[in-house]
């Protein structure tokens, strides 16, 4: 208490003194003097002076919230906030144009200064009321932040403005912004003009009903890549993508019900009027399967029609791989199908590469393949093979057909073993075996059995020798003697004798005979090794063996010849059998 008294009465004393005569020291440097009552300094308060907040800073002065001190560097009064952890700067009475500092003046004080201006108010609301006008503007030269509590009609709730650019929130209809919920207005304004507004009406209790209304504008220009444009255009919602194309957005409108038929899953949609949709009743779609059905409705209906243009120059159809173009079959322009990707185009209607297979299930089915013969056509169709040969069957008339090779033989070969050859050279080969069945009625049929001759059967199962037949010629002796000799014939081709029958006539006669032949009658060959000596009266005498030589060359001459005779002989008579070479 002493020491107060004593610093007071110090105070008084050099009141009138242009400094003070003396300085008493109270603490030192490193304690903190507490005065629990007020204290009042009569001549004034001497605050602690350091160069600026960062030498204030490294003393303890900064550790105490409300601490004053002055800066001698920029001549201003600070107060020390230990929450924000930092100075703040007291307002200069210049600050304010000299007179008395306004709420309005202390907010703006400082800002054009280089630091940041806070006000905090800690935990606590900070409330602006001026009745039902008032609200609270933030004014940056031209930029207008305006926060606003206005009941009345068109009110502004919220403003944020950068020349008439930015955001507005406002109440529509006078309701209040914050007594009956969201009915209030959301604008986004481009010089003053609104070019997206958010409205609700009146009676609209929640934000899901909120309405977006855009502004009609002319049609904007291409937007930036990787972005679009979403604007009104004579009272129609667009859409203009990076590429400068325009959708318009919205749903048809016209007669009909604007459904699609039953909705069945796959069904594609098409026009049934000019604004009317209804499902394909011929035509489905799936994923996976068969991805695309076309079934017709009635018998008369056409199932797919492909009709191309007057001067059509590509293909009406492409049956492609997944790597190619056409390449397994297509329809080029002039009507002609090409399978197997043959470019070939112009000379075949129909070009198989890679083989046709016919298959005729059941004799119900039908014929498999079935050409039209006329008279007017030189060429029914081409099968080449591998190796460039050629089928080609030709129509010649209404009921012939011509089939010939360029080069390759024919086979006919049923089951998979050919059976008959048709050789490119002319002629035919078949395999030797043995007979066939007998062949349906007024039918017949042609082999070769194994010893190399042809056969034919009839439908009653005669066979008949078709190739090398057994021939004969006849010679007869009247009074026949032991020096006999009879010239048959000369045959125009080699022949080989087979047999000779010999039969008489008499009374128990007996004849010994020969067969001789050559190209000069004067220098014979004799048929049999030993002559032939026969008795018989009856059934005659057969000789098919003992041969010398039975082949004969052609241009031969053959005669038969006696060499004895006995007996009461009338006459006898002889059959050559023989084949020709």
């Amino acid at each position: 208490m002493k020491y107060l008294i004593v610093f007071i009465l110090l105070i008084v004393s050099v009141n009138t003194v242009a400094q003070f005569g003396a300085t008493q020291s109270m603490g030192t440097v490193n304690t903190r003097v507490v005065s629990n009552g007020a204290f009042d300094a009569t001549k004034g308060l001497i605050n602690g002076v350091f160069a600026d907040t960062t030498a204030a800073n490294a003393s303890p002065i900064d550790f105490y919230n409300g601490a004053q001190i002055w800066t001698s560097s920029d001549r201003n009064f600070w107060l020390r906030s230990t929450t924000l952890n930092m100075w703040i700067r007291m307002a200069k009475f210049s600050d304010v144009g000299g007179a008395i500092p306004t709420l309005q003046q202390v907010l703006t004080a400082g800002s054009t200064t280089a630091i940041d201006n806070t006000i905090s108010i800690g935990s606590n609301d900070f409330n602006i009321e001026n009745g039902t006008e008032g609200g609270l503007n933030i004014n940056q030269a031209s930029r207008l932040y305006r926060f606003g509590n206005y009941n009345g009609s068109n009110g502004t709730q919220l403003s944020l403005d950068d020349v008439n650019a930015l955001i507005e929130l406002r109440d529509a209809g006078g309701t209040g912004f914050y007594s009956d919920g969201i009915n209030q207005i959301m604008s986004m304004k481009i010089a003053g003009t609104s070019i997206l507004t958010l409205d609700g009406p009146n009676d609209l209790a929640t934000i899901n009903d909120m309405i977006v209304k855009l502004s009609d504008k002319s049609t904007p220009g291409t937007p930036a890549s990787g972005t679009g444009y979403l604007y009104v255009n004579t009272d129609s919602l667009r859409f203009k993508n990076d590429a400068g194309t325009i959708f318009t957005l919205g749903t048809t409108t016209g007669g009909g019900s604007g459904t699609i038929n039953s909705g069945t899953t796959g069904k594609p949609a098409y026009y049934t009027g000019a604004t009317t949709l209804d499902d394909f009743a011929a035509v489905d779609y799936a994923t996976s399967g068969t991805n695309v059905l076309i079934t017709t409705q009635n018998t008369t209906d056409v199932g797919l029609n492909i009709k191309g243009q007057s001067s059509q120059s590509a293909n009406y159809l492409n049956i492609s791989t997944s790597a190619g173009t056409g390449d397994l079959a297509f329809i080029n322009a002039s009507g002609e199908m090409i399978f197997g990707g043959n470019t070939d185009a112009g000379v075949y209607d129909l070009q198989i590469n890679d083989g046709l297979w016919v298959n005729n299930v059941s004799a119900a089915a039908g014929n498999g393949l079935v050409l039209s013969p006329s008279t007017t056509i030189s060429s029914g169709f081409v099968i080449q093979n591998n190796s460039g040969g050629e089928w080609i069957m030709a129509a010649l008339n209404a009921t012939s057909l011509k089939m010939f090779t360029s080069s390759s033989p024919i086979y006919i070969s049923p089951g998979g073993t050919d059976k008959a050859v048709f050789l490119s050279g002319g002629g035919m080969t078949m395999p030797e075996g043995s007979a066939p069945g007998t062949p349906a009625s007024a039918m017949a049929v042609i082999y070769p059995k194994s010893d190399g001759l042809w056969y034919g059967k009839d439908d009653a199962g005669a066979e008949t020798k078709l190739s090398n037949p057994s021939l004969n010629k006849g010679a007869f002796i009247a009074l026949p003697t032991s020096t006999d000799t009879v010239d048959v014939w000369q045959t125009p081709v080699a022949i080989t004798i087979t047999s000779l029958k010999a039969v008489l006539r008499g009374s128990s006669p007996s004849v010994t005979y020969n067969i001789g032949f050559g190209t000069s009658i004067q220098s014979p060959t004799a048929v049999f090794t030993s002559d032939i000596t026969c008795t018989s009266i009856t059934t005659g005498c057969s000789n098919s063996s003992g041969f010398n030589d039975a082949t004969i060359p052609a241009g031969s001459f053959i005669w038969i010849y006696t060499n004895a005779a006995s007996g009461t002989i009338r006459s006898i008579a002889f059959t050559i059998n023989y084949t020709e070479d």
